[in-house]
């Protein structure tokens, strides 16, 4: 009997385990997927170097993540693929001494990579929403006026004189809230009546060539596109077109739910 018991113990034991084990692996969720995740650290080779680093995540894998690098002493972004392991982790090179890790498991976070993969003193890292279809966007409206900033459906969320050359972003780590991004690097892509059109234009690879499209035909190579974002500026002047401009780190401006549905205006006093 007591052999029977220690058999039907042990195999308790065994599925337990698997069960824990189970649970521990990653899964690529619907709110990560619609995400773009910052983080931003010192390296411990050059005390001086800060990276940062942007992942997004393609929809044609549940494993893959793309990465912009960009070192404080660096002029450009590097582009690289890198595969999420089962335990919800990105490795990557940051220079020939520093190799970092992203953990995805639960909130964002960065650190040195060890031996052990210990996290426990690891950098948290922004996680901004990129997909609207769960709240409503915040537009800067009335520039040029004293209630110039930025609203949502309606509600003013914070003035700003300065909202007409940012971006603001619903975030959901560290801290759910509106994180700020300025634009910078602004250059015209193409001078056009673009305010009128239906489809914008977007950056992808088709045969060789990268760079912007609009439907199959390509408007301008550019293979660093990735990393930018374009938008029709100057409608109804004689400088109307597209423009492209990259984004500086995020940060928070006002912590809140980002739903519409709640009045927010005191946020603005």
């Amino acid at each position: 009997m007591k052999s029977i018991f220690f058999g039907f113990a042990l195999a308790a034991h065994l599925m337990s385990c698997q069960t824990i084990q189970s649970e521990q692996r990653f899964q690529m969720t619907p709110s990560l997927r619609d995400s773009l995740v910052h983080c931003s650290l010192q390296l411990p080779s050059e005390p001086q170097n800060i990276l940062t680093v942007e992942l997004s995540f393609p929809a044609t894998s549940d494993h893959a993540a793309s990465l912009n690098l960009k070192l404080s002493q660096e002029t450009s972004y590097r582009q690289i693929s890198a595969v999420i392991t089962e335990d919800g982790t990105v490795t990557f090179n940051a220079s020939e001494k520093d190799r970092l890790l992203v953990s995805l498991m639960g909130k964002p976070k960065v650190s040195h990579l060890d031996r052990e993969k210990d996290t426990s003193s690891a950098t948290p890292c922004i996680q901004l929403v990129v997909s609207t279809n769960n709240q409503k966007p915040a537009n800067c409206q009335a520039v040029g006026t004293p209630a110039e900033g930025w609203y949502q459906a309606g509600k003013v969320i914070q003035h700003s004189h300065s909202c007409s050359s940012e971006l603001l972003t619903c975030g959901s780590a560290p801290q759910k809230g509106w994180y700020v991004q300025k634009k910078t690097n602004k250059k015209l892509l193409k001078q056009e009546e673009c305010g009128r059109q239906r489809s914008g234009l977007l950056c992808k690879t088709m045969g060789q060539v990268t760079g912007w499209y609009r439907d199959q035909d390509l408007i301008s190579v550019d293979d660093s596109c990735m990393r930018k974002s374009v938008e029709c500026n100057g409608i109804g002047t004689t400088s109307e077109g597209w423009f492209t401009y990259e984004k500086t780190s995020p940060q928070l401006l006002v912590a809140d739910t980002c739903q519409s549905s709640r009045n927010i205006s005191y946020l603005s006093h």
